[in-house]
C-alpha cells in the first residue's frame, strides 16, 4: 500500500470529530484499513464489478469502504452519501483528492445513531433525501 493511503488511514485514526472521538470511533470503529480490506473483500466475493463501474454507497462514513477500492481499482466511479458534514469533508479533501473518481456527497437525512455529529445547516446537504437521488 503506498505512503498516501496509509497516511489517509493515519488522519481517520487521529484526527477528532466535533464530539471528541476520532473519526473512524464516530464512523463505526475498528482498524479501518482493515475494515476497508473486509469491506472490498465481502463485495468482490458477492458482486462482480465491471472495469469503470459505478458504485454508490449510502451511509459511507469517511469512505472506509472507497478507501478498499482506492489503490487498484482507480477505474472505478465511486459516489459516498451520508448525512454527517464531517465525514464528507474527511472523504473529499483526502480520498477525493487523491482520485477524482471517488467523489462524496452530504444528504439532509437523518438517523437517530448520529444526529449528534450534524452540526451544520442541512441547506448544504447536495440532496434533501435519499429519495432525490433519481
Amino acid at each position: 500500500m503506498n505512503d498516501q493511503i496509509q497516511e489517509i488511514f493515519a488522519q481517520i485514526t487521529t484526527l477528532k470529530s466535533s464530539s471528541g472521538e476520532t473519526l473512524n470511533e464516530t464512523s463505526g470503529g475498528g482498524d479501518p484499513e482493515v475494515v476497508s480490506k473486509n469491506w472490498k473483500i465481502l463485495i468482490e466475493k458477492h458482486l462482480e464489478i465491471p472495469k469503470n463501474s459505478k458504485i454508490l454507497d449510502y451511509g459511507c462514513g469517511v469512505g472506509r469502504l472507497a478507501m478498499g477500492f482506492l489503490e487498484d481499482r482507480s477505474d472505478l466511479n465511486y459516489l459516498g452519501i451520508d448525512i454527517v458534514p464531517e465525514f464528507i469533508e474527511f472523504a473529499r479533501k483526502y480520498i477525493t483528492d487523491y482520485n477524482e473518481n471517488f467523489k462524496f456527497a452530504l444528504i439532509g437525512d437523518s438517523n437517530a445513531l448520529y444526529q449528534k455529529y450534524i452540526t451544520s445547516k442541512k441547506e448544504n446537504s447536495t440532496f434533501a433525501r435519499f429519495q432525490d437521488l433519481k
